[in-house]
């Protein structure tokens, strides 16, 4: 496992160097010694306009031109970004968000689990993790708010906010066109169009397309296979603004997607543990592959189709500001996974599993602002339904396998109350106070599998008979208080306390006769300080914070010897970190980013688990543990030089990310290593409209692992993205 030490002094040797040489004047025609100021950004965290560096939160914001010239595609990229985040996929089902915060997230594909990082699309909260990882189309932003939101955002942001902003309609004519090839015969074109649709320019449109297409990037040495990592995906953006004048306006936006992939890649790591996976290699005689070597027999695959409407009324009144967002999602998707990842049928889920996810949602928001108070309040009410049916394919260890079905319906509704408001006590002491009250109702009926020779659906679907119906309510209180010292006009300090919950629920694949739920909510108490400095005229921004984070009741899916899911949370854990993120713009053609995170991670308490396998509990065994998918380190450094050639600008930027080694399931039974990442892009705009761009990512080809499974059937090792490169072309008006 790579050392973070000698990883952070790399880190710093190219940040040194990288500034070093943004001091040789030869190296930059037409530059200016002067430091670059940086911009003030104007954002929403706290569902009120105040500037990045002004709001007493640890987050972070990537705008589109960094995307672009950092050649992020999706959320996942911009994870790589930012201290203590992932925002993984889940490998066996497709642009499934598995995302984590400050050590917390969501690991697996249970549908009926509840997010610990929630992700907002403009302003429309997402009820769970499928259709997420897609990628980016006419993106404004992405803002990432570490630590419990409960108070502004609500249930299941106990780890953390992602905010996803895209472009509005504008009032003059915009057009913007690009064609990007690359490795593995990717081709796509997205084409955007804007302008003002009536004389009086109260209304403007805007549509935005995306088609892709590839290849698959991982090759499948299995006769029966095929290479895997295809994808096609289709997406429409039409959005509609009216702005009748100055306290009035109203914005419409809508979307529609469709993508196809070949899921995965899913690696059987073989390691003399004489699973199930390993004996079968042995029978048949058919030679082990190699680490990273994929070789299934059943090519996975993926339907996913989505559809979403938001409605943002903004109505300015006397006393202040008045906000509606309503919203609705549709997500649908058909799934078909070679689990075990290996040339046999141990553990597969057939083409007929399947999961429909709907949801509706209101949210009001008043704000009051003066010379020195600031007040937030609002409601809040959600609903969604899921539907989920699953048919697993499952080795019976007699060199055969059995079909075994479950099906299941969710029925979950939220509403909620809450206010925030910033006092100044003196010009340069601000004190915050939040609270929100909200209630939670989950209707579950299942028809799930069971340990018995009578299953509850004997053979399809339409066999299944109800095994488990229930219903319950929770209802919390999360407090929040905050002081903010300003030092002077660019620096100030901050601290928090605040509470945070989970919702609690029922496991949808759960295999009687073990617990179905339902299980109590997660909660958190969390305390932060931290530290930003913003030198706007010497083009620098310091941020620094420290956290401790107390859990009770975690929320943690166990895996059994057969693969089955557990939702234990009878535990108590502990997370303590530091997070230190800078830009510094030296001169107007250079400007470096770098982050750096630390957390430490631990039980107080797991009372339900089994360490050992031998079906008994092992509290004192728990104890000892380390949390999974908890990377004690993480880093990045980024670097954008640009040159003026007098006939166009070229622009060179680089980044680097690592992440050191964690262990990714309860029993400490798998892990990852550590892995370092480098990308580059190189663009060049000539004219008053032209522009491409050259991009490479994980160029050093490095094989890791972004998560790992461990079973009686197999272990089972999920391969991150291989070396992509391409180019693309853009015309602009």
């Amino acid at each position: 496992m790579p050392k973070p030490t000698s990883h952070l002094a790399s880190l710093w040797v190219i940040y040194c160097l990288t500034f070093t040489l943004s001091l040789i004047p030869e190296c930059h025609a037409q530059a200016s010694p002067q430091s670059a100021p940086i911009e003030e950004i104007v954002i929403r965290a706290q569902k009120r306009d105040q500037t990045l560096q002004d709001v007493p939160l640890s987050l972070s914001l990537v705008d589109a031109q960094q995307l672009d010239q950092g050649g992020a595609a999706s959320l996942q990229d911009v994870g790589y970004w930012q201290p203590n985040v992932r925002l993984s996929p889940q490998i066996t089902v497709s642009h499934y968000a598995n995302f984590y915060i400050r050590g917390m997230g969501l690991n697996g594909s249970v549908v009926s689990d509840e997010p610990a990082v929630g992700v907002f699309v403009d302003d429309l909260y997402l009820g769970f993790g499928g259709g997420v990882l897609t990628d980016f189309v006419d993106v404004d932003s992405v803002q990432i708010l570490r630590g419990p939101q409960g108070t502004l955002y609500g249930h299941s942001t106990t780890a953390g906010v992602v905010k996803l902003t895209h472009q509005p309609p504008v009032f003059h004519p915009g057009f913007t066109a690009k064609v990007k090839l690359g490795s593995d015969k990717f081709r796509s074109l997205a084409a955007t169009m804007t302008n003002q649709l009536d004389r009086n320019g109260h209304w403007a449109g805007r549509l935005s397309v995306l088609t892709k297409e590839q290849d698959g990037a991982y090759r499948n040495i299995h006769p029966l296979g095929e290479d895997i990592g295809a994808a096609r995906l289709k997406v429409i953006k039409p959005s509609l603004r009216w702005l009748p004048n100055d306290n009035f306006e109203s914005l419409l936006r809508l979307e529609a997607g469709k993508s196809t992939s070949t899921v995965g890649p899913r690696y059987a790591l073989l390691e003399g543990s004489n699973n199930r996976v390993e004996r079968l290699f042995d029978l048949h005689q058919v030679p082990r592959p190699d680490e990273g070597t994929l070789m299934l027999n059943n090519t996975p695959d993926l339907q996913g189709r989505w559809a979403q409407a938001v409605l943002t009324v903004d109505v300015g009144l006397t006393l202040g500001e008045l906000k509606s967002i309503t919203g609705y999602r549709t997500y649908d998707q058909e799934i078909a996974a070679d689990a075990d990842g290996s040339p046999f049928t141990v553990f597969e889920f057939s083409d007929d599993t399947e999961i429909n996810q709907h949801q509706v949602s209101q949210e009001f928001v008043f704000n009051m602002d003066n010379s020195w108070m600031a007040i937030t309040t609002g409601a809040y009410f959600f609903k969604q339904h899921i539907h989920y049916r699953e048919h697993r394919l499952m080795d019976t260890n007699t060199d055969s396998y059995n079909e075994q079905w479950s099906l299941g319906e969710l029925d979950h509704s939220s509403w909620s109350l809450f206010a925030h408001t910033e006092w100044d006590i003196t010009p340069r002491l601000t004190l915050g106070l939040g609270a929100r009250y909200n209630t939670e109702t989950k209707s579950a009926d299942y028809a799930l599998r069971a340990r018995q020779p009578d299953p509850p659906c004997v053979n399809g679907f339409a066999s299944c008979v109800p095994t488990f119906s229930d219903r319950h309510t929770w209802r919390s209180w999360v407090p929040k208080i905050s002081l903010q010292r300003y030092l002077n006009d660019m620096s100030h300090l901050f601290a928090q306390v605040s509470r945070g919950f989970r919702s609690g629920g029922f496991n949808m694949r759960a295999v009687l006769p073990s617990p179905v739920g339902p299980y109590k909510p997660e909660q958190v108490t969390a305390y932060e300080v931290g530290y930003k400095m913003h030198l706007a005229d010497h083009g620098a921004n310091l941020n620094i914070a420290a956290f401790y984070n107390v859990y009770d009741d975690l929320q943690k899916t166990a895996l059994d010897n057969d693969g089955n899911q557990s939702i234990l949370n009878a535990a108590a854990a502990n997370i303590r970190g530091i997070e230190i993120t800078g830009t510094l713009q030296p001169t107007t053609y250079l400007a470096l980013n770098i982050s750096v995170g630390r957390m430490w991670a631990g039980y107080k308490s797991f009372a339900g688990l089994d360490v050992d396998g031998d079906g008994v509990p092992d509290p004192e065994l728990a104890r000892s543990l380390d949390l999974p998918d908890v990377p004690s380190w993480t880093a990045a450094f980024q670097a954008a030089l640009t040159h003026d050639l007098g006939w166009a600008i070229l622009d060179l930027n680089l980044d680097y990310s690592f992440t050191s080694g964690f262990m990714t399931n309860e029993v400490n039974t798998a892990e990852v290593d550590g892995y370092s990442l480098f990308n580059a892009t190189i663009g060049v705009t000539w004219g008053d409209h032209w522009s491409a761009r050259l991009y490479g990512r994980n160029l050093l080809d490095k094989l890791h692992y972004i998560s790992s499974f461990k079973t009686s059937c197999c272990t089972v090792g999920d391969r991150g993205p291989v070396r992509e490169y391409g180019l693309s072309l853009q015309y602009a008006l």
